[in-house]
């Protein structure tokens, strides 16, 4: 069995191919542990599913200012700084920024 490219076929490192291709000549299909390299979507948040929902219902119906934020727009600074004065969590700025791409507040 040749692995050398099919690590780009099947979106598994080489690695992964090689150790399954071994495990299988050692023992079958049985041998070869299949296991599923990401986590469900959602979890791992650094927020929780109604933290979630309440900071959207927040940007969606106020602005920054009625928050007592100095800000006019909501920026991911701006979501961030709600953020950690509502729950007290503080969110990296790219991941803030990969929040609001998933909740759809990006142009």
């Amino acid at each position: 069995m040749n692995v050398l490219g099919q690590d780009r076929l099947c979106e598994l490192s080489t690695n992964t191919v090689l150790r399954a291709q071994q495990s299988y000549l050692h023992g079958g299909w049985a041998a070869v542990s299949v296991k599923h390299g990401h986590r469900p979507k959602g979890a791992g948040g650094l927020l929780s599913a109604e933290e979630e929902k309440k900071v959207q219902w927040l940007i969606q119906d106020r602005t920054p200012d009625q928050l007592k934020l100095s800000y006019a727009l909501w920026t991911r600074q701006a979501v961030n700084e709600l953020i950690d004065v509502r729950f007290g969590i503080r969110i990296q700025i790219r991941t803030m920024g990969k929040y609001m791409k998933r909740w759809c507040f990006t142009p």
